[in-house]
């Protein structure tokens, strides 16, 4: 690992709880292909303009060109790399362990990508108390995850017929089987107890998966690829099978309901002839 102690000697000046790499350099999959170092400072108080401003000052070394980013974002050119900082409230990040916990999907990309795939550059205590918390996959977060997800790539194959052979949209056809898949991997995510954070990772964390079907990874490719319903279809079957077996309880329902509607959504239409 890299030697960050001079940042985090600096950046104390920022009182914070914590700080940490996050980001590939979080999650040791940063190759030479990584172009910036993606720092977080955890702190209960968010620093001024100023600070923020003399900090990066004094540890910038011109080593590589910096331009003007179109975007609002703390950068600063050190040792041949970009360093791009980002600060976090701790009780904001709290509140995503919380929600977590309760089972809330939409704070698993916040609490995975700051709190679980982080490497401490510096830590008074709060985050590895915070890593303790979510050590384990919440149950009922599982719940939530496994049949939303799996719910959701269901519809989409309906949502692909409405708009690819009833609407004539074949531009809404595709961007069905990308939100399918992603909903069909985050499934399995949910099913291997592995926290969600980007999908720039997500490759590379569903090559460690346990629990999928056989040949997943070659036949998931393949779908992207070709961009088949047919394949989709295929492999969210076998995908569904594998769950619904591990994970009766959560999964059983979701093709029956999906089917429900999806006679509600026929005789919609056939009333409006």
């Amino acid at each position: 690992m890299e030697d960050f102690t001079d940042i985090a000697q600096s950046f104390k000046q920022f009182e914070p709880r914590a700080i940490a790499l996050w980001g590939s350099y979080g999650m040791g999959l940063n190759d030479r292909f990584t172009h910036d170092v993606d720092v977080v400072v955890y702190a209960d108080k968010m620093p001024d303009t100023k600070l923020k401003s003399r900090v990066f000052s004094s540890l910038s070394d011109k080593s590589i060109p910096m331009v003007d980013f179109p975007w609002s974002a703390d950068f600063f050119p050190h040792k041949k790399q970009f360093f791009e900082v980002v600060f976090r409230s701790c009780d904001d990040l709290e509140q995503s362990v919380k929600g977590l916990l309760e089972g809330d999907g939409a704070s698993e990309n916040d609490a995975a990508i700051f709190i679980q795939y982080t490497k401490s550059i510096f830590d008074d205590g709060w985050l590895a108390g915070q890593k303790r918390i979510i050590a384990d996959y919440p149950q009922k977060l599982l719940q939530t995850n496994l049949y939303l997800h799996l719910f959701n790539a269901w519809r989409q194959v309906h949502y692909y017929d409405r708009a690819q052979r009833k609407r004539n949209q074949p531009f809404l056809a595709e961007l069905c089987i990308n939100e399918g898949t992603e909903s069909m991997l985050r499934a399995l995510f949910a099913a291997n107890k592995i926290y969600f954070g980007k999908e720039k990772w997500a490759e590379v964390q569903a090559r460690s998966f346990k629990l999928k079907p056989k040949d997943f990874d070659e036949r998931l490719v393949k779908v992207m690829k070709n961009r088949s319903i047919d394949d989709y279809k295929a492999l969210l079957q076998d995908v569904s099978a594998l769950l619904k077996q591990k994970f009766p309880k959560e999964c059983g329902g979701v093709q029956e309901v999906d089917a429900n509607l999806y006679e509600i959504d026929e005789f919609i239409e056939a009333a409006k002839k």
